[in-house]
């Protein structure tokens, strides 16, 4: 498989040896009887590449992906977070490529201090061409290999001081036969991504050695700028670990212990928390396409046993809620999204300009619009006739609305305008204020305007806990807002946090994603639904309210998002997956994205439908209602758009200046006028399914309020927009 993008899930290729591939194979493992018993726990960090501190826009400056200006800020992130992943960790081991040379006439790259002094644990920095090194923790030999210089990674590396380290390694290990020992060598012994370990003949020698000595156990090495394993044929596990400073951003923790005579390790991947970063190291640097493998895992978490069984460390579906239903066939969920609930004294004066110029609601617009929409869902009955002036005519006529009960309730992020925690106790109360049978199945998730504010006071937040339980019983809980929550026994709903606090930028980390991935394998021959605030898929119409703001954004406007990237890989390799339901763009589109058979898809559904939701508090003032449906291994999903009651507030909303210089506000179209009583009470619902939104744009200058029709209704996934109705096979 290739992609635009590559990572720590990078192919992998063992010189003389053989791969180790993503369904991990068994390895003839050799352990040495007598070997007296040890443990360490430890981090693993290399190619930091910490750097002169820059002025202006020299700061963020970056080459091959390398994050030179925020390198030292990921590495201290990385530190923090194994430490905080992994509490028994006893100490750091780095493992070369420490910082990069200043160039002449500019300050020198922070010293060691910088990044050692902001860590609780021991960080130990070998010296540069120092020679050979070696330490003892926990019983534990570590052995380290000096190179002549810090070459390319595509030049092979040379011993430093060739003679005298290979005589030393041997002194050393004969001194260390009954002990369990770890040699760290920037320098791989494998070649990962093509990037050039040692050269052929210092390569040769330390393999001879390795192999006379079977207690050199593994080899932790750097270089690549990726994530690599293999074992040496008749030698040790060479894990290969890549940059703090370039995608995907972060180190190792690794667990190695003897006893009786059998070696284990276990290594786990920890990224940094700074997905800003990751996500701007991956769209500037630009790994070379053929480079490129995104959406497998391979390296990243294994266990390698004294019998030499390596395997993957599945995360497991957790946080994971107990069912709605046991048995049902029929379920129908309504989607709110973007309520921004407001509070004045939160508005300065600016603020409320703008919300005048764009049609967004303070305090008492954002409290009766979301009343409303309250009110509609708990009722079941739900205006869906578009047109204000039409409504108005006749507001509490029948084919104004559709019966359709609600069963459960999804508040699809940006639940508060500014994330203050007035703004969210109120919204909880309203939460809490629902009748029971709706309170007990009402779930949210979070959007940037959340998770900023009294929830990341002091810039990006390290942890999603607090407001995770702040919101804990609406679905989030254990100090995480990912979650599954099984509505009944074929169909599931997973709900992911994609914020990164105080930034509207779109961020998965890694570790969220293999979670992921671990779910979707876990719940195949269900339905499964994605839910997140940030759009995954990109829309085939965007609001223009939104246009301006959009190109500000580079998860929205660049290709290259990492994140974006491995989910849609992700759903387009798990048939399950049926439908991606988000909000964020404040705009009313439905698009379908093909599965490419290249992804190993398994099903006879081509293609996953992700679904926008509409702003409650900003024109067209909307949410959705789906009704899934189950006959044997059959199953529907059908969907339509519903619009707030509060037809004053909507009007002044749409008759904002941004819409009118836009010339964005529709009109009944002639079409629609012709056909104003098609449906009946009794057959409303299935006809405003065929139509969700009883207008076509062809009649109307609107963009982005509309399911489907972009480029000529194919969308960007080439197959016509779904409206309506979509069928699928279980």
């Amino acid at each position: 498989m290739t992609s635009e993008g590559w990572g720590r899930r990078s192919f992998l290729k063992v010189t003389g040896g053989a791969a180790l591939a993503a369904s991990f194979g068994t390895w003839a493992f050799r352990s040495r009887a007598g070997m007296r018993p040890a443990e360490a726990s430890f981090g693993f960090l290399t190619d930091t590449f910490l750097s002169p501190p820059g002025e202006g826009k020299d700061a963020g400056k970056m080459g091959g992906g390398l994050m030179y200006g925020h390198a030292l800020t990921l590495a201290q992130d990385v530190v923090s977070a194994m430490a905080e992943k992994d509490p028994g960790l006893g100490f750091i081991v780095h493992g070369g490529g420490f910082s990069r040379p200043a160039p002449f006439g500019t300050n020198p790259a922070p010293p060691a201090g910088d990044l050692i002094s902001s860590s609780s644990l021991e960080i130990i920095c070998p010296g540069a061409g120092k020679g050979l090194e070696s330490w003892s923790k926990g019983g534990v030999t570590f052995i380290r290999l000096a190179e002549e210089k810090e070459c390319p990674r595509r030049v092979p590396s040379r011993l430093y001081n060739r003679e005298a380290q290979l005589a030393g390694l041997e002194e050393v290990l004969a001194d260390a036969t009954d002990s369990l020992v770890v040699i760290v060598s920037r320098p791989p012994l494998i070649e990962v991504d093509k990037a050039k370990g040692f050269a052929a003949d210092d390569r040769d020698a330390l393999l001879d050695i390795f192999r006379r000595h079977p207690q050199v156990s593994l080899v932790l090495s750097g270089k690549a700028l990726a994530n690599g394993a293999g074992r040496i044929p008749g030698g040790p596990l060479n894990l290969v670990t890549c940059s703090t400073a370039a995608y995907p951003c972060g180190a190792r923790t690794v667990s190695v212990a003897s006893r009786d005579g059998e070696v284990t390790a276990r290594s786990d991947f920890v990224q940094s928390r700074r997905q800003d970063l990751v996500e701007e190291s991956f769209h500037n640097g630009g790994p070379p396409k053929p480079l490129a493998n995104l959406g497998e895992r391979a390296d990243r978490r294994l266990v390698l046993t004294g019998s030499g069984e390596i395997e993957a460390i599945v995360s497991g579906p957790g946080p994971n809620l107990a069912p709605f239903w046991r048995e049902r066939d029929e379920v129908t969920l309504a989607v709110a999204s973007d309520t921004h609930l407001c509070l004045d004294r939160f508005v300065d004066e600016d603020e409320s300009k703008n919300y005048e110029l764009i049609g967004h609601f303070p305090e008492e617009g954002s409290k009766m619009i979301l009343e409303d929409v309250i009110d509609q869902i708990v009722s079941g009955r739900h205006r869906v006739e578009f047109y204000d002036e039409v409504f108005l005519s006749s507001p509490s006529a029948e084919a104004n609305y559709v019966e359709a009960p609600v069963d459960a309730l999804l508040f699809c992020g940006d639940l508060t305008e500014h994330g203050e925690e007035d703004e969210a106790l109120l919204f909880r109360s309203y939460l809490q204020g629902l009748p029971g049978r709706v309170r007990e199945k009402t779930l949210v998730t979070v959007g940037n305007h959340d998770a900023k504010g009294t929830f990341a006071e002091n810039g990006p937040a390290s942890s999603s806990a607090p407001i995770s339980n702040f919101y804990e019983g609406f679905g989030p809980r254990d100090g995480k807002v990912d979650y599954v929550q099984r509505l009944t026994d074929w169909l599931t709903l997973v709900v992911l946090d994609s914020t990164i606090p105080t930034h509207s930028n779109l961020g998965f980390s890694q570790d969220k994603i293999d979670w992921l991935e671990d779910v979707l394998s876990s719940r195949e021959g269900e339905a499964v639904l994605i839910a997140s605030h940030h759009p995954i898929y990109p829309l085939s119409i965007v609001p223009p309210l939104m246009n301006a703001y959009l190109k500000s954004r580079y998860h929205f406007t660049r290709k290259r998002s990492a994140a974006r990237m491995q989910l849609q890989r992700l759903f387009a390799r798990h048939g399950n997956v049926k439908a991606v339901i988000s909000g964020h763009y404040h705009g009313v589109v439905v698009d379908a994205f093909k599965k490419a058979s290249t992804f190993g898809a398994a099903s006879d559904d081509g293609s996953t439908v992700h679904f926008q939701v509409p702003c409650t508090i900003e024109y067209p003032n909307g949410y959705r209602v789906f009704k899934a449906r189950r006959e044997g291994n059959k199953a529907s999903l059908e969907y339509f758009t519903a619009y707030t009651r509060e037809a004053e507030l909507r009007a002044r909303s749409s008759r904002a200046t941004i819409f009118k210089v836009l010339g964005t506000r529709p009109s009944p179209g002639g079409r629609y006028l012709r056909e104003p009583d098609r449906a009946g009470r009794d057959g409303i619902f299935e006809a405003r399914l065929a139509m969700p939104d009883p207008y076509d744009l062809s009649d109307l200058n609107v963009r982005g309020f509309k399911d489907g029709t972009a480029m000529g209704g194919k969308g960007k996934g080439g197959k016509a927009n779904i409206r309506g109705l979509i069928e699928f096979t279980l």
